[in-house]
């Protein structure tokens, strides 16, 4: 007798789970949040074209949301946070390259000063009359702290071994091509996630009305 009770007390908890879990998922179905925010809105239409954008808003939010798979409220902030994690990632992504970049700029200049400025300095060393060493060093002044400037900050980039001007020139390049791809799919996508989490906002609202006339404060 006691495990009748205990079964038929088991199989009833488990059916007001499962009717719980239900009433939740018809409350938070896209659709009926969709038909709750908009006709909340067009209570407030003040003109038949206004009812009529609000559906086309309607119709097109609920098809961009089911070809995305989205079909309650807990799809759409998984969605939303999904999607922000990967405007993170790539902005983080492109911060490196620019870093990098900037690098990569600045190797390039020392090194093409470097070269240019090199027979300068040679021909300097090569003068035997220290006065007139000297004489031409004040000559080419600015130049040569150029010159000693790239070679102090190549060197440790080299650690005496070839300036690879070459390479550094094409690694540039190759930046600056995914640079840009980059930065236009992270435009696209981070306008994806605003566009997201605008959804949510509204649906939110829809099912926690309060919350809505909480943070408008009292009407005057």
């Amino acid at each position: 007798m006691f495990l009748v009770v205990h079964y038929k007390k088991g199989a009833q908890s488990c059916k007001t789970k499962l009717k719980k879990e239900q009433d939740k998922y018809d409350a938070e179905n896209i659709a009926t949040l969709l038909n709750t925010y908009y006709d909340r809105r067009n209570a407030g239409a003040y003109s038949q074209k206004a009812r009529a954008n609000n559906f086309k808003k309607q119709v097109e939010t609920f098809n961009y949301l089911q070809a995305k798979g989205i079909n309650t409220l807990d799809d759409l902030k998984e969605a939303a946070s999904q999607m922000g994690d990967q405007v993170s990632d790539m902005t983080k992504s492109l911060r490196t390259d620019e870093a990098r970049a900037r690098e990569l700029t600045d190797l390039i200049r020392y090194a093409e000063n470097y070269q240019r400025i090199k027979p300068i300095y040679d021909e300097m060393n090569g003068i035997q009359w220290k006065k007139k060493r000297e004489k031409y060093r004040q000559e080419h002044d600015g130049e040569l702290r150029l010159f000693y400037l790239a070679r102090r900050e190549l060197e440790e980039q080299v650690k005496g071994g070839a300036i690879p001007l070459s390479d550094w020139r094409k690694e540039l390049k190759t930046l600056q091509t995914k640079h840009k791809k980059d930065y236009e799919d992270l435009k696209a996508i981070r306008e994806e996630a605003r566009k997201l989490y605008k959804i949510q906002k509204n649906l939110e609202s829809a099912l926690h009305p309060e919350r809505e006339l909480r943070s408008r404060g009292p009407e005057r």
